[in-house]
């Protein structure tokens, strides 16, 4: 099973662990090179790429699972139409370890992320609401 890979970084050994013993994944693809630079960089605004985005999309099937995190609009257009094709997607949970260093006037402050585990993104049940279309109805079930 492969595993499709779209963050800012390669997998650490922990997520490499945890994708080869959880989910069984032999092989981890990453993004086209252009891709993968568009993904870094993406510019503010309606800026969109929709052959580059749609055509990476268009190669993931299930049951392949993809790790997908990023700018907030795209990772949802993306995670949507993967949920849509019956693809798991999951993003990667961290722990942030924070040291502060002083050096005379000078304040250093580092940030690492410790791999903890991948969270499967998931769509919310929908509650369906048979009301007649009835306003009184509809507060009734609320």
């Amino acid at each position: 099973m492969k595993c499709f890979w779209l963050l800012n970084h390669t997998p650490s050994p922990l997520q490499i662990d945890e994708l080869v013993n959880r989910f069984g994944i032999s092989d981890i693809v990453f993004p086209s090179q252009t891709f993968a630079a568009v993904w870094s960089e993406l510019p503010p605004g309606d800026v969109l790429y929709p052959d580059l985005v749609d055509s990476w999309i268009d190669s993931i099937s299930a049951p392949d699972i993809a790790i997908v995190q990023g700018d907030s609009t795209y990772t949802f257009y993306i995670v949507d139409a993967l949920l849509e094709k019956g693809v798991r997607v999951f993003a990667a949970t961290t722990e942030r370890v924070v040291k502060e260093t002083t050096h005379g006037d000078k304040v250093n402050i580092s940030r690492i992320f410790m791999h903890k585990a991948f969270r499967e993104y998931r769509r919310r049940e929908s509650k369906n609401i048979s009301t007649g279309g009835n306003l009184c109805n509809i507060l009734n079930h609320i």
